[in-house]
């Protein structure tokens, strides 16, 4: 018996959808999975001071179900400043698993400061894997100026003040570096303990506005307000208020 010509296109037709199905549901996935990066050195946070013209060291594992590419480095300042240490370089990987140890030389006139490192891999069909954040304090070796207090408020470095008044304070703080951490003392003369003295602020930046409002001591007599500055390599200024209270 023959068959028709609709009967033969018909037959043809469920064999080609049965091939296509089958060649759709045999075929394998792509590459969706995304690389992994462990970074063993630096720790993400890190407490180490790293000096200008030192190497820091970055070691790290690499792992991809199919294919490494490339790896990116970046190293930038936390805080904005047009004369900071910035570094951005891009490097092949072969192989789906890698171990790699890179030693970066600081620049000498590399700025003191907080920096940021940030590394990540990709893989042959670009997925990137997270971006790992470390957190690096830099210290420039031939810093030696101490940084600087102008003191704005009070205008006078003597001052007669009532008890239970306010003093407002207001100082510019400068370094040429970075500035690290600021503080101040209160003493009655003659006596060798601090009546008070406040928690190091911390800075991160070359230039900083201290503005403070400090309670007069309750009792009359004569005192001393010291305001303490030093910046990220330990160099320290120290300026002296006179206070007299009645």
């Amino acid at each position: 018996m023959k068959l028709s010509n609709i009967s033969v296109w018909r037959q043809c037709g469920l064999m080609l959808l049965s091939l296509t199905c089958w060649t759709a549901c045999t075929s394998s996935d792509p590459d969706l999975q995304a690389p992994t990066l462990t970074v063993v050195q630096p720790k993400v946070l890190d407490t180490s001071y790293y000096h200008s013209a030192d190497t820091l060291v970055w070691q790290a594992i690499l792992s991809d179900d199919q294919s490494l590419d490339q790896y990116q480095i970046d190293i930038k300042p936390v805080a904005t400043n047009p004369d900071a240490w910035i570094l951005s370089e891009l490097n092949p990987l072969i192989g789906n698993q890698a171990q790699v140890t890179r030693q970066i030389a600081i620049p000498l006139a590399t700025q003191t400061g907080m920096y940021y490192l940030q590394s990540y891999c990709t893989d042959a069909a670009n997925h990137h894997s997270d971006t790992i954040t470390a957190l690096l304090r830099l210290q420039n070796a031939t810093d030696t100026l101490a940084p600087q207090i102008a003191i704005l408020l009070p205008t006078d470095t003597v001052l007669t003040v009532f008890s239970g008044s306010n003093i407002i304070l207001l100082c510019h703080l400068t370094d040429d570096q970075a500035l690290h951490s600021y503080y101040l003392q209160l003493y009655k003369n003659g006596t060798a303990a601090p009546l008070y003295q406040s928690l190091p602020t911390a800075i991160n930046a070359t230039s900083y506005e201290w503005q403070e409002v400090v309670p007069a001591p309750a009792q009359n007599g004569n005192y001393s307000l010291y305001l303490h500055l030093r910046d990220a390599v330990n160099n320290s200024t120290q300026r002296q208020i006179s206070l007299t209270v009645l």
